[in-house]
């Protein structure tokens, strides 16, 4: 296989990986989250959680609990790879409605995941995952 044909099986792995994030993210799939991030793998989610991912993703049913609806949306996906280890700037909107104690309180964000990928026994995972919120609105 050339590199370039390689290279380009590796980027689309990793896009998928990075749909399957937002798609366990939105569905609260704990396990499939899991299954995206290398056992040592770090999350920095701001002012949530800064961490070991395993961590973070056992703190997700609390978080998560007043949200009535996710959605992740990924925009541009810029991904650089050295090997078997890559690096990804992903813009993403998300879109959070959270129950509050006076009702409804839509949430949207802009904003970027700064991303660390390693392929560890032909498999990509996420070894870091840090985000970034450039702007907000709430309605």
């Amino acid at each position: 296989m050339t590199p370039e044909l390689q290279a380009l099986l590796d980027k689309q792995a990793i896009t998928e990986m990075v749909h399957s994030y937002c798609n366990a993210a939105d569905r609260h799939d704990h396990d499939k989250m899991r299954s995206l991030y290398h056992e040592d793998a770090i999350d920095d989610h701001g002012a949530f959680f800064k961490g070991l991912a395993m961590e973070f993703i056992d703190q997700l049913p609390a978080i998560q609990e007043p949200m009535a609806i996710l959605h992740h949306n990924v925009t541009t996906l810029n991904i650089a790879l050295d090997g078997d280890y890559g690096e990804g700037e992903v813009y993403i909107l998300a879109f959070h409605q959270v129950r509050t104690e006076d009702g409804l309180m839509d949430l949207m964000i802009g904003g970027r995941y700064f991303d660390k990928y390693e392929k560890r026994d032909g498999l990509w995972k996420f070894s870091h995952r840090a985000v970034v919120a450039d702007w907000a609105r709430v309605d």
